[in-house]
């Protein structure tokens, strides 16, 4: 079984010519996510200030959605529920695999632990080389991608 780079996978499924709009995008999104909340006074109480986080992921959630309804992103998304249903989020399907997006304030570190995003790094992680295990190696779900950015502001 020839094996294949995570690098060479990631330039499979997500193309090089689709990233270009990733900045853009999430520049557009923050953008409008700021006026809204600075044209809606009940956004610019204390509360809804420490939860500025909410409003700017789904405005990358709506942009990112956009991308692919409008054909520039040539990938299907649909809405998947939390593993308890506490709100849905948004899963984009490549050919052979999955990209969700999530806010970090630290790129170098993992988002919370969601069942689905716990899921996907199990799906990515190899098992030991012994025969015993053979089952086990087996893909059981798709390898997940995440793509994150910023949390308060986009750096």
């Amino acid at each position: 079984m020839d094996t294949v780079s995570a690098e060479h996978f990631l330039l499979d499924q997500f193309p090089i010519k689709h990233r270009p709009s990733i900045p853009t995008t999430l520049k557009t999104a923050y953008s409008s996510a700021g006026l809204l909340i600075s044209q809606e006074p009940i956004l610019q109480v204390p509360s809804a200030e420490d939860n500025r986080g909410r409003i700017i992921s789904w405005a990358v959630d709506l942009a990112i959605e956009r991308l692919i309804k409008t054909g520039q992103w040539p990938f299907d998304c649909q809405w998947k529920e939390f593993a308890q249903p506490t709100g849905r989020y948004l899963e984009v399907r490549l050919s052979h695999s999955v990209l969700s997006v999530s806010q970090v304030s630290n790129p170098r570190k993992q988002p919370r632990n969601v069942v689905y995003r716990e899921n996907g790094r199990l799906n990515n992680e190899p098992f030991f080389d012994f025969d015993d295990f053979r089952k086990e190696r087996e893909v059981q779900g798709l390898p997940h991608f995440l793509l994150v950015h910023g949390h308060q502001e986009l750096t």
